[in-house]
């Protein structure tokens, strides 16, 4: 398969490139490798993202990035999605792509596409990026090495979570071959917060809930919560993990605004056996078996009693 998406790529004439919404240091970092692909191959390219987090600009330095595209093009490439509709705005352009192509490690990823390079065992869909441009004897550069690295860094939880795998050791070992501030990026990425997430982490810890005897770990930031730290609800993404950290904790969830009135995002985190992909399902959301995540319409106060039933049946 990587063979046959290679071939693909470098006989395009234009493809657009997305991920999914909301990205991550993954979808960026995929993004940005597959980026540097078409570079090499001299394949005209667009980048179709609504925004790219602060802490990931550094990964797509000068590119730009485009929300609507009304020129010819013939792939599309879809990265780090588990399925069509996470592609959010860009769906209605891989609809139209005379070719299209699905990378990606998610359990849940149905593939949706002409050509399905997924592999539910990846710790990312950079560390396929990865194997991709070692089939394609492509020098690796500071550019991709910092795409890659980031994009299995932010996945693993900084080679922490179940995911990492002998291989994704061996793509980094040959990554760091690459002088780059690796320490830096690294710091960054896990350990580095803004304010504003710090204090809504505080937040979140007033509003914890615990269920099935202290197992399970549930908390919200409101709309409210927001507005009064001035943050947005980027600032507020990460925090699942943070209580996920509190010790004895099986299962974390945490409820935060989205995009759309009366709509939340709910992440999810946990250690085996549990599996938060399965709950994610239940909501028509997905991910992968130890992090994964939905969105459910309502009301705030719907929406946590709704996942407490889910999350108390366990």
């Amino acid at each position: 398969m990587i063979k046959d998406i290679i071939k693909v790529v470098k006989q395009s004439n234009h493809v657009l490139l997305a991920a999914h919404e909301n990205p991550d240091g993954d979808a960026i970092g995929s993004l940005a490798g597959m980026a540097n692909i078409c570079d090499y191959f001299n394949v005209a390219y667009t980048l179709m993202v609504e925004r790219i987090p602060d802490e990931y600009v550094f990964l797509m330095g000068n590119r730009p990035i485009h929300s609507t595209w009304d020129k010819a093009y013939d792939t599309f490439i879809s990265l780090d999605c588990g399925d069509v509709y996470r592609l959010g705005f860009a769906k209605k352009y891989f609809e139209k792509a005379q070719t299209t192509i699905n990378i990606d490690h998610h359990e849940t990823n149905n593939h949706f596409a002409t050509y399905n390079y997924v592999e539910k065992d990846a710790s990312s869909t950079s560390e396929l990026i990865f194997n991709m441009i070692e089939e394609a004897n492509i020098p690796l550069t500071e550019n991709i090495a910092k795409a890659i690295y980031s994009g299995i860094v932010t996945d693993t939880g900084g080679f922490m979570h179940s995911c990492t795998k002998p291989s994704t050791h061996l793509a980094v070992s040959k990554i760091l071959g690459i002088p780059f501030d690796f320490s830096e990026v690294y710091y960054q990425l896990i350990h580095q917060k803004t304010e504003k997430t710090v204090l809504l982490q505080g937040i979140a810890m007033h509003h914890l809930t615990k269920l099935s005897d202290g197992k399970i770990f549930l908390s919200y930031i409101s709309h409210e919560d927001l507005e009064s730290q001035h943050a947005t609800r980027e600032d507020a993404s990460s925090i699942v993990t943070h209580i996920k950290n509190i010790k004895g904790c099986e299962i974390a969830a945490l409820v935060y605004p989205n995009k759309e009135p009366s709509s939340y995002k709910v992440s999810l985190r946990c250690n085996a056996p549990y599996n938060v992909a399965e709950i994610a399902s239940v909501f028509g959301g997905g991910g992968h078996i130890r992090a994964a995540g939905a969105t459910i319409k309502g009301e705030l106060q719907e929406v946590i009693e709704t996942l407490k039933s889910t999350l108390s049946a366990l």
